[in-house]
């Protein structure tokens, strides 16, 4: 799992061992290496039980990353809904997914904040479910975490 954390720098990659649960700082600006390194853990939220894991159904040529990073799911606990993976070659500003009416905000839209790479990524999830990536700015990456 990459998680997006916030350090001196900007925002940096945290990933997770799936096996091991070790925590890995990524700092992938290599031109701008801090030199004080300050990184909140407080945004990384894991799921010890996934048995009940449902896998997304990813639209728009967005489709699963894979590997170590897992494809993308939500797992719903104690009335929380927690998005999972990393997915890739999609495009902005369309449909990722449509989420199941208990993953749904109550309000109008929910913004969140997602990594992508060395950025932030805005992903708006609307009252029907619809998820959309909503990054205006050039991106450099084709894959976008939901951790």
């Amino acid at each position: 799992m990459a998680g997006n954390g916030t350090g001196t720098g900007g925002t940096n990659t945290g990933d997770v061992g799936r096996n091991c649960g070790e925590i890995f700082w990524v700092h992938v600006e290599i031109d701008k290496v801090p030199t004080l390194v300050e990184v909140t853990l407080s945004s990384i939220f894991l799921v010890p039980d996934e048995s009940n894991a449902v896998r997304l159904d990813l639209q728009n040529g967005w489709s699963h990353y894979g590997g170590d990073y897992g494809k993308a799911k939500y797992v719903l606990m104690d009335n929380i809904c927690v998005l999972q993976g990393m997915i890739k070659d999609g495009a902005q500003n369309v449909l990722i997914a449509q989420l199941p009416e208990a993953c749904r905000p109550k309000a109008n839209r929910l913004i969140f904040n997602m990594n992508l790479q060395h950025f932030s990524a805005r992903v708006d999830v609307l009252s029907n479910g619809e998820m959309y990536f909503m990054n205006t700015e050039s991106w450099t990456t084709t894959w976008l975490s939901q951790a």
